[in-house]
């Protein structure tokens, strides 16, 4: 059994997993509350509208197969002037199971004049913002807008902003932050992780007489086994440190690193950003961007081996001829002596040897540097080999210690998952144990009452019995 430490700490913990920082503000009353402090869905009737298939599931909400949505009774205050909204969630699916759903499945953060409870993709006609996650044509995020005259079907094409990431096969939730804000020129953004999806400042939402509607729709394919989960909800209106400062820029996957903005008032320093899935999927694909150019230098060194083992012939071959060059010039000059005289064929003899000699020693100084030029190149091919396997065994170390790591993430990750459930069960046990305590308590004084009450009456019918008997023993003794 966990100590009361223990589960204080992994509490901490959880939250800290979810994105919590202690310097963050604390959000609005037209915030989700904490899933992990209610006991039953029912607790949320009051500020919230459940439809459809979504339950309450260990601090989370679940949006299972065929869909379902939850929106906030209360509207949106402040919401034509300054306000900032963030959803943690995370989905269950994997590409390799969910993706051919991707005309189907689809998570979506409404921001409407009034709700949307139809879980059609794309949402149809509507009156106001729709940030959607999905898969159709692109994996990511998508933002639509609307203003009632047209049908939405979810494409890219109809979107105003988007940003590709793959947020399947991922144990680790993130969060989609959607800023407004008026006064600083219609500013309009939404964030993945603290990272620049969409911004712009050509938006401009009214200062009509009803704020705007919020809430989150999901919808499931039947044959689909994807779960959406919800794990925070949380509303301000005005702008948050995180909704300020751009941390960096998503696009395609990849994330671009940006210098901070100066901005008009002064604010305190950004909180600390906890490695997001799309700096996780940029580390991915540089890797696979190195593994390939790898594969490339291997096919490289493949090709100059073979261009050096041709060389090498080529050489050989030299060799060859310039040794047969030394052995044709005697056969040369007997058949050719038998024309002179004794005296010329001496000194042509001698002539010819003084310039065979001079030749032998060329082209054995050629032969010597072409040896040394095979044996130089022999010996960078060996380095260049060497040093390319030292790199294959550091790359493959590399991915063995990033597998390794992913795989330890999970195991805590499915271990704080664990610590939840183990956390609200605890919880729940408590307010089942305090409860009974004051059932046992009632029951015992109800009983304990009327055993006394006879006690006491008895007590009194003997005192009285006693006095009365005195009083007769003392008149006998007068008499």
């Amino acid at each position: 059994m966990l100590s009361f430490i223990q589960l204080t700490i992994l509490s901490c913990l959880s939250l800290f997993a979810y994105g919590y920082n202690p310097n963050d503000e604390v959000p609005s009353h037209l915030s989700l509350p904490n899933l992990l402090t209610i006991s039953s869905q029912s607790d949320l009737d009051s500020n919230w509208e459940l439809y459809d298939n979504i339950r309450l599931d260990t601090g989370r909400l679940l949006i299972g197969t065929g869909g379902g949505s939850i929106w906030s009774i209360p509207g949106l205050e402040n919401s034509g002037n300054e306000w900032t909204i963030e959803l943690v969630v995370r989905s269950s699916g994997t590409a390799k199971r969910d993706l051919k759903f991707r005309d189907q499945n689809h998570l979506a953060l409404w921001l409407t004049t009034d709700k949307v409870t139809n879980n059609a993709f794309g949402g149809g006609n509507f009156d106001g913002f729709q940030i959607a996650l999905s898969n159709k044509n692109t994996q990511g995020l998508k933002v639509f807008s609307n203003d009632n005259s047209k049908f939405i079907d979810g494409s890219v094409a109809q979107s105003v902003g988007s940003c590709d990431f793959p947020f399947l096969d991922s144990s680790i939730p993130f969060t989609i932050r959607v800023s407004y804000s008026k006064t600083r020129g219609n500013w309009f953004k939404v964030q993945v992780d603290n990272n620049v999806c969409f911004k712009t400042y050509t938006m401009t939402i009214p200062n009509g007489p009803d704020d705007l509607r919020f809430g989150v729709t999901g919808k499931i394919a039947t044959a689909s086994e994807e779960e959406y989960e919800i794990l925070k909800l949380n509303v301000w209106t005005h702008l948050t440190e995180d909704a300020i400062d751009d941390h960096g820029f998503l696009g395609d996957g990849a994330l671009a690193e940006v210098a901070p903005q100066k901005e008009e008032v002064d604010h305190i320093r950004p909180s600390q950003i906890r490695e997001s899935l799309m700096q996780k999927t940029r580390k991915a694909k540089q890797e696979m961007e190195e593994k390939q150019a790898y594969e490339s230098r291997l096919q490289n060194g493949g090709r100059f081996e073979e261009t050096l083992n041709s060389l090498s012939s080529q050489i050989d071959a030299i060799i060859n001829k310039i040794d047969g060059v030394g052995k044709q010039q005697p056969t040369v000059i007997s058949s050719t002596s038998s024309t002179y005289d004794s005296k010329v064929i001496h000194a042509h003899l001698e002539e010819i040897k003084t310039t065979q000699s001079q030749q032998g020693h060329a082209l054995q100084s050629v032969r010597d540097d072409i040896v040394d030029f095979k044996s130089t190149l022999t010996q960078q091919l060996s380095q260049l080999l060497s040093a390319l396997q030292k790199l294959n065994e550091r790359v493959i170390g590399e991915v063995r210690e990033q597998q390794y790591g992913m795989e330890e993430l999970s195991k805590k990750v499915d271990l704080l998952m664990a610590n939840h459930k183990e956390v609200a069960y605890q919880y729940q046990q408590g307010l089942k144990g305090g409860q009974e305590g004051e059932d046992f308590l009632d029951k015992f004084i109800s009983k304990i009452k009327w055993i006394l009450i006879p006690l006491c009456i008895g007590f009194m019918l003997i005192t009285g019995f006693l006095y009365r008997l005195r009083s007769e023993i003392k008149h006998a003794k007068l008499l």
